[in-house]
């Protein structure tokens, strides 16, 4: 099969599982004027990412990519909003989390990949239109699974109040949102005067990608606070937001690379094998 039959493929299997999930979410979602919430959510996100892909084939450039992730993200809180007409108090912490986090990350993003150059994991998509489609439809994909605890607490209908669970979600929200945070600075100040060098100080020497970790955790406390909002086989899909942020860095698109780079750069030194062997990947290693 052509690359561009498989992604013209992959595409329309991307868009059947979005309208799928969305479908099963809508019997549970409030409705504005009929119209189920959570299809306005996910015409916002296929919106702006087909915009972006006819940005991207114009100029033949990725270099917007995160960015428009991270604005995916904020599309939901900022519709929910502005939409729902009685917003409680979970809902709103849920919003300005999610503005903390993706105001954060995605210019984070967006500046180290200003400074690293042309992401080469990407330009195989600019052979043909399909392909960069398929690209920005995965990004839709990650930010739809990604988002469905955080979706169906904005689509919710009942009106919780912030009490012990919510405490405990936002506890562990914190938690990674630090770790993400001071892992990627250490990373940062360590790569300006140690350029080309493995990082293995601060939370790196405990673990191999504290980052990845922390965005787990992230996700993980979102999920903790939408679970008063689970009452319904249908609501229950918010536990497959934390599992597939989870099964994404740890499997596909996250360590997997990562570990390929290091072992290419520095499998030959016994000081990486060593550090290898005394740390785990994402949680450490306790003998």
């Amino acid at each position: 099969m052509s690359t561009v039959l498989k992604h013209s493929f992959s595409t329309i299997i991307i868009l059947l599982i979005i309208i799928s999930i969305t479908y099963i979410l809508s019997f549970d979602s409030i409705k504005i004027n009929d119209f189920p919430l959570v299809y306005i959510f996910i015409i916002t996100i296929l919106l702006l990412n087909s915009l972006s892909f006819i940005h991207s084939y114009a100029f033949k450039t990725d270099i917007f990519f995160d960015l428009i992730g991270s604005f995916s993200f904020i599309s939901i809180g900022v519709t929910s909003i502005i939409l729902i007409p009685d917003v409680d108090a979970n809902q709103i912490l849920i919003f300005f989390l999610l503005i903390f986090w993706a105001l954060r990350l995605g210019p984070f993003l967006f500046i180290r990949r200003l400074s690293s150059g042309p992401d080469e994991r990407l330009s195989e998509y600019f052979k043909s239109p399909i392909s960069l489609y398929f690209l920005w439809m995965m990004n839709s994909l990650w930010v739809f699974l990604t988002s469905l605890s955080m979706i169906i607490i904005f689509s919710s209908s009942q009106n919780n109040e912030f009490g012990l669970i919510q405490w405990l979600g936002l506890l562990i929200w914190v938690s990674g949102y630090l770790i993400e945070v001071v892992s990627d600075t250490q990373k940062s100040k360590f790569n300006k005067k140690n350029k080309g060098t493995f990082i293995d100080v601060g939370l790196w020497k405990y673990i191999r990608h504290p980052n990845y970790l922390g965005e787990i955790i992230i996700w993980l406390g979102i999920f903790v606070i939408s679970i008063s909002y689970i009452n319904s086989i249908v609501t229950f899909l918010s536990i497959f937001s934390p599992i597939f942020v989870f099964v994404l860095l740890r499997f596909l698109s996250g360590v997997p690379q990562l570990e390929q780079r290091g072992r290419e750069k520095w499998g030959g030194q016994e000081k990486y094998l060593n550090y290898k062997e005394r740390t785990g990947i994402l949680f450490p290693k306790f003998k």
